[in-house]
């Protein structure tokens, strides 16, 4: 798994939640308590194995969270061993039209196309016109003068070089690796090796683990 392949998959953190989430008006077919959790899905396609989440088990009451999840979790066996293990190309296309075939009309609109209110002020310009970040709040300033969006903060990532951004925390824990190193606690079993070492995706800590194909 590459690098850029291993950070995006932090952007589905909510959608692996083992908690089954609670059904949206909006999301048509996929609704129902009945409705597998993205978790089980992949464990029933047999693309991960049992075991912790970690961070990964965070539930949401965001409604296109939900409703992108309950999309997902329907998608066949094959389209989500393409979300999980395909190359970094074609790994957002499942994720992007859950998204899209959940929003309302009070999604941002540019382009042709309508994007749910987390992709707006998110720090990144998805909009061709960049109308999507066009008056957000203030940035926050990290401790070494570096900027980043303001629902960065506290979010359990270190999105500062220097970590800033996840000091003094209300709800901040942490997990010390097998080096010494402590990263927020979220970060374990979350499939991406965030202690130098990889100590925090080790299998001895009950870690579940992609099984895709070689």
């Amino acid at each position: 798994m590459t690098s850029a392949h291993a950070q995006w998959l932090s952007r589905i953190l909510v959608l692996l939640s083992p908690i089954t989430l609670l059904p949206v008006a909006s999301c048509g077919t996929n609704n129902g308590p009945d409705q597998p959790t993205v978790a089980e899905a992949l464990l029933a396609c047999e693309l991960i194995t049992k075991g912790d989440l970690g961070g990964l088990g965070a539930s949401s009451e965001d409604p296109y969270e939900t409703c992108a999840a309950q999309c997902v979790a329907a998608s066949e066996c094959e389209a989500l061993e393409l979300l999980v293990c395909g190359g970094d190309s074609n790994t957002t296309d499942l994720i992007d039209a859950c998204y899209l075939n959940c929003l309302e009309p009070q999604g941002h609109a540019c382009g042709g196309q309508l994007f749910p209110p987390k992709y707006v002020c998110d720090g990144y310009d998805d909009c061709m016109d960049k109308s999507d970040e066009a008056n957000c709040p203030a940035d926050f300033a990290c401790d070494d003068g570096e900027l980043i969006p303001p629902a960065y903060r506290c979010d359990q990532e270190l999105d500062c070089e220097d970590g800033s951004d996840e000091v003094g925390c209300p709800t901040a824990t942490t997990f010390t690796c097998a080096n010494g190193e402590l990263i927020p606690a979220s970060f374990k079993c979350n499939f991406t090796p965030d202690c130098e070492d990889g100590s925090d995706e080790a299998s001895e800590l009950g870690c579940a683990q992609l099984t895709c194909p070689q």
